[in-house]
C-alpha cells in the first residue's frame, strides 16, 4: 500500500473539542494511534454533534484510491461512532 499523507496542508473541522485538537493536527505527519495518556497528541477531534466533518485541501489534483481512518484503542474509542 502506497501512503500519501497529505502533511501541511489546510485543514477543517466542523467544531473543536478542545483548543489543542485542531483540523491541521490530522495532516502534520504524526501517526500515532495510543500515546501515552499524559503526553500531548496530535489528533483532530470534534465536539459530538450530528454529521461531523473534516475536510483537507491537498491543493492539487489527486486520484484518491482508499481513506482509511483510525480510532484510538483506549477508553476514549467510543467517541467514534
Amino acid at each position: 500500500m502506497v501512503s500519501c499523507l497529505p502533511t501541511d496542508k489546510p485543514a477543517w473541522l466542523s467544531s473543536l473539542y478542545r483548543e489543542d485538537t485542531t483540523a491541521d493536527e490530522a495532516v502534520d505527519g504524526i501517526y500515532v494511534i495510543e500515546p501515552p495518556i499524559d503526553e500531548a497528541v496530535s489528533i483532530a477531534h470534534s465536539q459530538e454533534q450530528i454529521n461531523p466533518w473534516w475536510r483537507v485541501n491537498l491543493q492539487e489534483i489527486h486520484c484518491i484510491i482508499a481513506v482509511n481512518i483510525t480510532n484510538r484503542i483506549s477508553k476514549f474509542a467510543q467517541c467514534m461512532v
